[in-house]
């Protein structure tokens, strides 16, 4: 895992905003992974689970942990 430091001096070099850097998969690997994981654990849902299969509460639920504020339905 890369330190603070390289991956602030990676950015430099490429004059690139550290929000690009941080989800870089070439840098750190398995973030997205890492947030699913975080996210289901937090919002109770099975990984297994089917999107149309949600029901409104596990919507609103996931929506929430995803940091939206609204469903569409």
């Amino acid at each position: 895992m890369p330190e603070g430091p390289e991956i602030c001096r990676a950015a430099d070099r490429i004059q690139e905003q550290i929000a690009g850097r941080v989800i870089d998969q070439a840098l750190v690997a398995g973030l997205g992974n890492y947030l699913r994981s975080e996210i289901l654990f937090f919002t109770q849902l099975s990984a297994s689970a089917r999107s149309l299969d949600l029901t409104p509460n596990q919507q609103q639920s996931l929506a929430q942990g995803l940091g939206v504020t609204a469903v569409v339905r």
